[in-house]
């Protein structure tokens, strides 16, 4: 395996776990946030990730790969009053 496909997964991942970790600060920073109805009120946000394996083969047939966020989905847990 190339150092490129290394820094290409790593690279990969370490963009997915800034996702994960802005995705935590916004629900940590709107935990305790009020509104009048229910339609507005702030949902927790989860990322949702991937491990992608490629098609690219090197001389020790160890597949290259990369993790990929595939969508920030609102939690669908019922409110707290």
């Amino acid at each position: 395996m190339s150092f490129k496909n290394i820094s290409d997964i790593a690279g990969s991942a370490m963009a997915a776990q800034t996702v994960r970790l802005n995705t935590i600060a916004s629900n940590l920073a709107n935990a305790d946030s009020v509104t009048g109805n229910e339609a507005d009120t702030y949902r927790a946000r989860k990322p949702v990730f991937s491990a992608v394996m490629g098609d690219s083969f090197d001389g020790d047939t160890q597949a290259a790969g990369k993790v990929q966020v595939l969508d920030v989905v609102e939690s669908a847990e019922r409110l707290r009053k």
